[in-house]
């Protein structure tokens, strides 16, 4: 499963817990698909993406707690500013379970923000 979320981008953090600890990465820190290939990194015991509004959030499923793995990235596309191109970085994630039968259990809540 890939989520993608590309405007604000600013709002846009990849997090996963590994051994007990939390990680959060804002776009700044993703790389490009080009440098990881088809690596997936292994030992989550939960990842996900968020924004201002939404978090996603992916689990094991409860009958088959074992790690998850991840990929993470960020890709460009194009959007307009005062009419001309610019490009913007998009946030990616992809989660995956190592057992065979592909089942995750999926959180997806919107966020509470004042204004």
């Amino acid at each position: 499963m890939t989520v993608t979320n590309p405007v604000p981008v600013e709002t846009v953090f990849i997090f996963y817990s590994e051994s007990g600890k939390l990680t959060t990465l804002p776009h700044k820190k993703l790389e490009g698909p080009e440098k990881w290939g088809n690596v997936w990194q292994g030992g989550k015991e939960f990842t996900g993406i968020e924004d201002r509004y939404f978090t996603a959030a992916f689990l094991p499923p409860l009958n088959q707690p074992t790690p998850l793995q991840t990929r993470y990235w960020k890709v460009f596309h194009n959007i307009k500013v005062d009419g001309k191109d610019q490009s913007e970085p998009v946030p990616e994630l992809a989660t995956a379970t190592s057992a065979q039968d592909m089942a995750l259990r999926v959180l997806l809540d919107p966020r509470i923000t004042t204004i």
